[in-house]
């Protein structure tokens, strides 16, 4: 990879367009960026993997709390600007909007109550 000809292009006052393409034929001249390019799939798909778990986590885990909040139990008054129906209610259609990237950990989405 001739990182000097990137620099040059990147550092032009080019349009972004032109400085797009110049840098495509500089770098389709490699052999390796194809393996390079892999690479960049590779880290990215195991990073996005990180995020959906954690987020997946999070979401299941404030779904699970939400369901078992008795609001009758808690001495002073609560003040939400929704109600847990509707938190609920969004939670459960984010599983089932996404249900072929991110999983409810505790249950199925099938199985998301809508009280």
């Amino acid at each position: 990879m001739d990182l000097k000809q990137l620099s040059r292009i990147i550092n032009s006052d080019a349009e972004d367009f032109m400085k797009e393409s110049a840098i495509i034929m500089c770098l389709s001249k490699d052999k390796n960026v194809v393996p390079m390019m892999l690479n960049i799939l590779k880290e990215e798909r195991e990073t996005t993997e990180i995020l959906v778990t954690d987020m997946n986590a999070e979401l299941s885990r404030a779904h699970v709390y939400l369901e078992a909040i008795d609001y009758k139990d808690i001495k002073k008054e609560v003040k939400t600007p929704f109600s847990q129906k509707f938190v609920l209610d969004n939670i459960a259609e984010f599983y089932k909007l996404h249900k072929d990237s991110v999983n409810h950990l505790y249950c199925h989405v099938d199985d998301l109550t809508k009280k």
